[in-house]
């Protein structure tokens, strides 16, 4: 029989989801499935390294299900010569804290950029070391490394109901697959795969595929784009630089000057309505993003519902949801129908990555004691 997974940590759009160990290899997080254990290990440290910030916090499986994320911090990656200077950080300040007593023997590092054979290799970042080396400068017991997008996916049947909202309700495919992306410092994609008894994930780089254009003005801005670059990416338009770049690109063709302005100064006056060309620079990147997270879904058939996340898009939720979005995302051709039977939520929880980090290395643990 299948292990059971409790009520509240199942994803909201699957019914009865079950949990699968993952094996050795990061392209393809697969192996037996295998019944969580309940305080295996006190408390574990886990991570989300974005290309700028860096999340640290202390995970603990609660007793009903699911995994509590205490003891947080937010540092600068850029004031880092490494990961481990990094964790070590983090680790002075828990040893000052009421956490010292509580010092981590295992660990799990979700980094933006691909993972091989537990190495590091960040894309926005000039950091690349293996976990094995990490367990060793840092005296732990285990090391592990994942991409924050198969983190994410990781995270699925442990969000509870708080940490997403539904931005299109329709029935999901039973047994079908979950899609995740989203904007932030870069562009993140992965999905969650069931596959017998547990789920199969399915890492990407899919933020730097080509930009697809769906209209005459998305044409003219990657043309302009053109101009500066070599390849126009997914990135390139769904990320904060991305919107940066939106920003200008529109104002060159509307033959207006572009004012300096940093990601957050032109979501902020896009969504006060004090700026029209910041209005028209976020409505199009949100059209994008519907139009982006469409293609995600067809490619991996996601008929199990697609999930945004990331650090940018569940700021303005109320925003996306008045512009195109949602027909963005549906108007597939002769995939239309297909495209509406599919489900689109919002993770807001900041916690996803660090949770996904925590139930994979659980079974990692798990796993390796089996073994031993």
């Amino acid at each position: 029989m299948a292990p059971r997974i409790p009520p509240e940590c199942q994803p909201q759009a699957a019914s009865g989801p079950t949990w699968r160990i993952p094996s050795r290899s990061n392209c393809c997080l697969i192996g037996k499935t295998h019944e969580m254990k309940v305080d295996t290990v006190s408390s574990l440290l886990v991570a989300d390294i974005g290309g700028t910030n860096a999340r640290l916090g202390l995970a603990q499986k609660r007793a009903g299900g699911g995994f509590a994320i205490g003891a947080q911090h937010t540092l600068k990656c850029s004031d880092f010569a490494s990961p481990a200077a990094l964790v070590e950080a983090y680790l002075n300040r828990l040893a000052g804290g009421a956490q010292g007593k509580q010092t981590p023997r295992y660990a799990s590092l979700a980094v933006a950029g691909p993972v091989k054979n537990n190495i590091i290799d960040m894309t926005n970042h000039a950091w690349r070391c293996s976990g094995d080396e990490l367990c060793r400068l840092l005296g732990f017991d285990l090391v592990k490394v994942l991409n924050d997008w198969a983190a994410m996916a990781y995270a699925a049947p442990f969000l509870g109901r708080d940490d997403t909202e539904t931005l299109y309700q329709a029935q999901p495919e039973p047994g079908g697959v979950f899609a995740l992306m989203g904007p932030g410092t870069g562009f993140g994609a992965s999905a969650l795969k069931p596959v017998g008894g547990g789920y199969e994930i399915l890492p990407s780089e899919g933020g730097h595929v080509a930009f697809a254009p769906g209209n005459m003005q998305e044409l003219a801005l990657l043309k302009l784009l053109l101009q500066e670059r070599e390849y126009v990416s997914v990135e390139d338009l769904l990320s904060g630089a991305g919107l940066v770049n939106i920003y200008r690109g529109l104002a060159t063709l509307a033959g207006r000057p572009a004012e300096p302005k940093q990601p957050s100064d032109i979501s902020a006056a896009a969504l006060a309505g004090s700026d029209p060309a910041c209005v028209e620079t976020l409505t199009l990147f949100c059209n994008v993003l519907g139009a982006v997270a469409g293609d995600k879904a067809l490619d991996y058939y996601a008929s199990g519902g697609v999930f945004i996340g990331g650090g940018i898009v569940p700021r303005f939720a109320d925003f996306l949801k008045q512009t195109d979005f949602l027909a963005r995302f549906q108007n597939k051709g002769v995939m239309q129908q297909l495209m509406a039977q599919i489900p689109i939520h919002l993770i807001k929880t900041d916690n996803a990555a660090l949770i996904g980090c925590a139930a994979w290395l659980q079974t990692s643990i798990e796993q390796q004691a089996a073994i031993d």
